[in-house]
């Protein structure tokens, strides 16, 4: 996995608060915004990113923030020309760590909806980055507004005893999002709500007693496989929230079964199955 802690002067933070998105004249790229123009080469070169049509790319999110710590993020992109998603890359501009998840699709897929509950910094665009089959790149972006809380540096809310202890224990529920008079089974579409037990420790955080930061400790990759079949991966950073929750959307492809896997930065790997389809 490739980690984009990305140091940038903190004179940017309150340049990026008035930034506003524009084209370029005579493109159909974006231009560069004070943050994203240092954060954007570090992650995806010189590449052009063209504005997303909300028909393809839809982008979610509150206009403030009720709770800096879980902030609802979701993304949905679709391609009715027969382009399939690669990956989507969420990218929170002024956290310490911009980018907070990368999903990636092995299977050719012309639509995917993602979505979890991710830690704001502060008040911040969002952006999310598309890249279809063909490897071209489409973002769509958003405003969240915040209470100042600093979620990066909020202490975890879980008592630690009890959080190490539950590390790693996941559920799994599903419903169906498609047409349910499907004759093929293998045609409908489930939608999946992943939930894991982890402090996802920051390292920008104090314990209220020694008044020293705890060490970083937080889940850097999930994948999701179907029987055999890899649905996604997920590459992750301190944005994701204490004890995540993931809702991703799939096709059952016949096989009974889903199995997770997880991997922290202290190298800790948690394996776990559940039926697959409504049935889990």
């Amino acid at each position: 996995m490739q980690k984009f802690a990305i140091s940038r002067p903190r004179r940017f933070a309150a340049i990026a608060v008035a930034a506003v998105l524009a084209p370029l004249a005579g493109t159909n790229c974006l231009a560069a915004e004070p943050v994203w123009d240092e954060i954007k080469p570090a992650i995806f070169g010189e590449r052009t990113i063209y504005l997303g049509n909300p028909a393809n790319i839809m982008l979610t999110t509150p206009y403030r923030s009720s709770d800096d710590r879980e902030v609802p993020v979701e993304v949905s992109a679709k391609f009715s020309d027969g382009r399939t998603v690669r990956s989507v890359t969420v990218v929170i501009d002024e956290n310490p760590m911009p980018v907070s998840a990368v999903f990636r699709f092995d299977d050719a897929r012309s639509a995917v909806a993602v979505a979890a509950n991710m830690r704001f910094n502060g008040p911040s665009p969002i952006r999310a980055i598309v890249e279809t089959g063909d490897g071209k790149l489409y973002m769509s972006e958003a405003y969240v507004k915040t209470s100042g809380l600093g979620a990066c540096a909020s202490p975890p809310v879980s008592n630690p005893t009890e959080a190490f202890a539950s590390m790693g224990q996941m559920t799994l529920k599903h419903s169906v999002a498609a047409d349910q008079s499907s004759r093929n089974i293998t045609q409908l579409t489930q939608t999946a709500q992943l939930k894991i037990k982890h402090p996802n420790l920051t390292g920008l955080q104090m314990d209220q007693i020694t008044l020293q930061y705890i060490p970083a400790r937080y889940i850097s990759i999930i994948e999701v496989q179907q029987g055999e079949e890899r649905v996604m991966t997920i590459e992750s950073g301190i944005a994701l929230s204490e004890d995540p929750q993931i809702r991703f959307d799939y096709r059952l492809n016949g096989s009974g079964t889903i199995s997770v896997y997880v991997k922290d930065t202290d190298g800790t790997e948690f394996r776990q199955e559940f039926p697959a389809g409504t049935g889990s």
